[in-house]
């Protein structure tokens, strides 16, 4: 009998592996790969994929007037001091101390400014969100090319809403702060809508 005839003889004789034992030698592989993708889901956290992100850019007044009045606390980026009171970027955030929500003001300028409306200033949104501050809005007053330059502090902040202020818009930031999660007013007074929630309410 040749070599290559018990060879086959041989083959015959070994038991071959079952379509379960083929799974079980493939399973670790499996494993790994759906843990990769676990772990990459899980560091996405609450952000939107594919076209969902346009559901955090709020166009509607009516909607915004609903967020407006639920804001509690609001950072204010941007805000000027007592001494330009005439300006929007202070009369807007005194409107809102006084309606009962609570300012942290975050101004670019004014180095010289501790505080602002009674509040402790502070340099970036999130140096305030880090001291504990629990943001429902950051109310940005800056000229729309300078937004972009802001966008990571916002993020990093993680606040449920951004709400850039009339004639202020940059799609690129929006589209970010949509895509993570965080809903976006843009090109909005928060004073008029906030009072005009407010009404809707009596």
């Amino acid at each position: 009998m040749s070599v290559a005839t018990l060879n086959r003889l041989r083959n015959l004789n070994t038991p071959r592996k079952s379509a379960a034992q083929d799974i079980i030698t493939f399973k670790p592989h499996y494993n790994n790969i759906f843990h990769r993708v676990q772990i990459r889901v899980q560091a996405m956290g609450n952000t939107a994929t594919g076209t969902d992100w346009t559901a955090n850019l709020i166009t509607s007044d009516e909607e915004a007037a609903r967020l407006a009045t639920s804001f509690k606390t609001v950072a204010v980026l941007g805000i000027k001091t007592e001494r330009q009171g005439e300006q929007p970027a202070f009369y807007v955030p005194q409107y809102l101390s006084t309606a009962g929500v609570k300012v942290i003001p975050v101004p670019v300028y004014f180095p010289e400014a501790t505080e602002i409306l009674g509040q402790p200033v502070f340099r970036s949104v999130a140096a305030a969100a880090a001291a504990g501050a629990q943001l429902d809005c950051v109310n940005v007053f800056r000229r729309p090319g300078d937004v972009e330059g802001h966008m990571q502090d916002v993020m990093a902040a993680r606040p449920r809403v951004v709400w850039l202020q009339s004639g202020i818009r940059c799609p690129t930031a929006e589209e970010a702060w949509a895509r993570a999660g965080i809903q976006v007013v843009a090109d909005k007074c928060l004073m008029v809508l906030h009072r005009r929630g407010v009404a809707a309410r009596l």
